[in-house]
């Protein structure tokens, strides 16, 4: 019954979310794809053997388990989460580079909530702490 009435309460998302872009990437990167997913958004680059992706969601995203560095992304609180154990090349490989997922043991991620917007962000990639917060600063917000 608990189901059903979850079920029933369903409705469709119609909040668009803003379109955000990452505006700068290191050299070497190219972008492989962009989803919209209602009240997400993936964007996904590839460059040497290795991707970077950014989400971000109207609600909570998935973060790494384990301790979190506090950093800023700008002046916001943010979290960074270092890599388990060092990337090495494997897994899905397309065109010319391997997507990594947010859960692999190589892969760093920086996470943070806009608290103007509620919106929650994610980047999780092979890429070092400074590159991925150069990253999230240069994101090219929507116009206001």
């Amino acid at each position: 019954e608990d189901l059903t009435r979850m079920a029933e309460s369903v409705r469709p998302d119609t909040e668009q979310l803003p379109e955000y872009r990452l505006g700068w990437m290191p050299a070497g990167y190219r972008e492989f794809e962009r989803t919209v997913l209602g009240s997400a958004v993936q964007e996904t680059w590839l460059g040497r053997d290795a991707s970077v992706t950014l989400l971000y969601a109207a609600g909570p995203v998935e973060l790494p388990e384990g301790e979190a560095e506090a950093v800023k992304v700008n002046g916001m609180e943010a979290w960074y989460w270092q890599a388990e154990e060092p990337y090495e090349s494997g897994g899905m490989t397309m065109s010319t580079g391997t997507i990594a997922g947010p859960g692999a043991a190589g892969v760093n991620t920086l996470a943070w909530k806009d608290p103007s917007t509620e919106i929650c962000f994610r980047i999780h990639g092979t890429v070092d702490k400074d590159t991925m917060l150069q990253i999230a600063e240069q994101i090219k917000f929507p116009a206001q």
